[in-house]
């Protein structure tokens, strides 16, 4: 999350100390400690908006929408060029469904998405940078509570973003592959994904899915798998880093996984030990455990009634 660290005004060492410090937390899903070190951010740079962004996406993690919203919006009042604040609070209206303000966010998100890339080629032309990876990292997202948001009207209005989202999004394989190579995780992982659902014809891109198996990131490992299966069924490829995903302590990744291993049938008879595992586990989104039963059923070839 380089990205970030551009927030800051004027940099302040000691709440750039609490930033990180919180950024390390979420990276382990304890969101409290997240929080109370973002608050020493904002205490420390009042005037900075990262302290407000960072302590609103945790809140969002957390369902908190109406605290989210209103750290995000103070973010976005310190720095109204962030297109990052917009986007996330477009999620929280979306959880609240606030459809019209939604979309509002979006758009203007994806707009100073564009600003902010054509400024950075004009300075620096050779750079890679471009609206197109903002995109791709929207995109993902977005595609993730379409597909797997406990709320109906939340899966429904993400499903139209996309439908808005893709008409501009990049289609050429070369731009997915160079996204695989940028320093965010975020558009990794929407790279990846983009690249399996082109299905057969990111044929080209196998060789470097491949080496972005060893990601160190387990989503972006998990999506480069994931779409391995999608476009060329490598099934021995793939197999390893979707048991170790269903194995995780994000219940999103191991749905992903799930649902993934599930498309396999028969052949993923080598995760139905992980899957069990996985399964007699509590899970917060009870999706979860739908999504595991349904993979051990297709694995071991029983018809779901």
């Amino acid at each position: 999350m380089q990205w970030l660290k551009s927030l800051f005004k004027k940099p302040d060492k000691d709440a750039t100390a609490c930033f990180e410090e919180g950024r390390s937390a979420l990276d382990r899903h304890d969101f409290d400690l997240a929080i109370s070190w973002f608050n020493a951010c904002i205490r420390q740079a009042p005037q900075d908006s990262l302290g407000f962004f960072g302590r609103g996406f945790a809140q969002l993690k957390k369902g908190e929408f109406d605290q989210a919203i209103a750290d995000l919006s103070e973010a976005i009042r310190l720095r109204p060029e962030n297109a990052y604040s917009y986007y996330y609070r477009s999620l929280c209206y979306s959880g609240k469904g606030r459809q019209t303000l939604e979309a509002a966010d979006l758009e203007r998100a994806l707009q100073l998405g564009a600003e902010v890339a054509d400024a950075e080629n004009e300075k620096s032309p050779e750079k890679t940078t471009t609206a197109d990876e903002i995109i791709m990292a929207l995109r993902a997202a977005l595609h993730e509570a379409a597909e797997h948001d406990m709320d109906n009207t939340v899966r429904a209005l993400a499903g139209k973003a996309i439908s808005q989202l893709d008409q501009q999004a990049p289609s050429q394989i070369p731009a997915l592959l160079t996204a695989l190579r940028h320093s965010e995780p975020e558009i990794r992982f929407g790279a990846a994904q983009a690249l399996g659902d082109a299905g057969k014809a990111a044929q080209s891109a196998v060789p470097a899915l491949l080496l972005v198996l060893q990601d160190r990131h387990p989503g972006v490992r998990l999506q480069a798998a994931r779409a391995l299966w999608l476009i060329d069924r490598q099934v021995e490829a793939a197999l390893p880093v979707l048991i170790e995903a269903v194995q995780q302590d994000d219940e999103l990744l191991v749905w992903i996984a799930a649902d993934c291993l599930g498309e396999m049938g028969p052949c993923a008879q080598p995760a139905q030990s992980a899957l069990g595992a996985a399964w007699n586990r509590d899970y917060e989104i009870s999706h979860v455990k739908t999504g595991l039963k349904l993979a051990l059923d297709r694995i071991s070839g029983v018809t779901p009634v």
